[in-house]
Formats: structure tokens, C-alpha cells, sequence
């Protein structure tokens, strides 16, 4: 880790491992679907899913030994559509956009597993509001073969 600061007492550089933080999404779905043929070479597909959320985290501040476990529940929304171009009988071209949110809330509790200037070890806070936000937005575009 690499630090710089307006505050040069907060400047510096620590080797090995600062931080791990592991998150674990599970999303049970329901969903439509909907391939139609555009033309007589074109096929347009498009589905939308929407979801609940349940999301578990650990977040592990190494340097502080602190470590904070959250867990939230909530809503998921997916969209995606593509269109497929036939170029011959075995190439085609095809662009593809997706879309992706997540937002799910619950509560953090933060427990200090070694003594640090901010906290003795064993201290714990309890029932931190949390908040997960995530928006993902995917396009591509590509060309392939059959065969």
C-alpha cells in the first residue's frame, strides 16, 4: 500500500497485506424472456429478471485489526438485449447490452481483534446501518463463427 496525504504525518508505504474483503451475493430470480426474429437474417433477444437480494460481507482493516461483517437484504434488477446479424450462412455479427442493480440494506458490526489506539481487543459495535449499492452496465460487440 501506497499513501499520500495533504497531511504529511499520514504519508507512507506498508508491504504485505492491508486489507481482505470478501463479498457473497445470493440472488434467487424470476425473469422473462422474449427471441423474436427482426428480419429475415436478424434475431433480437431481450429479458428482464428482478430478484431478492441477500448479501453477506467481511470486510478485514489488517493494519487496524478491525473487522467488520455486514449483513442486507434487498432487491436485484437485471435488463438485457441483443441482436443477432447473420453476415453468411456461418458468420454472424452481435451487439449485446446488459444492465445490473443491486441495492440491498442492513446492519454492520465492527469487533477489534487486537489491542490499536482506537479500541481494545474484543471491542465490539453492534447494528451499524448498511447500505449496498451496485450498478453494472455491460455492451459488447462481436463477430463470430458457426460450425
Amino acid at each position: 500500500m501506497e499513501q499520500t496525504s495533504l497531511i504529511p504525518e499520514y504519508n507512507g508505504s506498508v508491504s504485505g497485506v492491508v486489507l481482505k474483503y470478501d463479498v457473497n451475493y445470493s440472488i434467487p430470480y424470476v425473469g422473462l424472456a422474449i427471441t423474436s426474429l427482426a428480419g429475415p437474417d436478424t434475431l433480437l433477444e431481450l429479458s428482464g429478471q428482478l430478484g431478492f437480494v441477500t448479501v453477506k460481507d467481511v470486510d478485514d482493516h489488517v493494519l487496524r485489526y478491525k473487522k467488520s461483517t455486514g449483513h442486507s437484504t434487498g432487491e436485484t434488477i437485471g435488463l438485457s438485449g441483443s441482436i443477432t446479424h447473420d453476415l453468411a450462412q456461418t458468420s454472424y455479427i452481435r451487439l449485446t447490452a446488459e444492465y445490473t442493480m443491486i441495492g440491498a440494506d442492513g446492519t454492520l458490526t465492527q469487533r477489534w481483534y487486537a489491542t490499536t489506539d482506537e479500541a481494545p481487543e474484543g471491542y465490539t459495535i453492534k447494528d451499524i446501518d448498511l447500505k449496498i449499492e451496485s450498478e453494472q452496465i455491460l455492451v459488447s460487440l462481436g463477430v463470430g463463427i458457426r460450425f
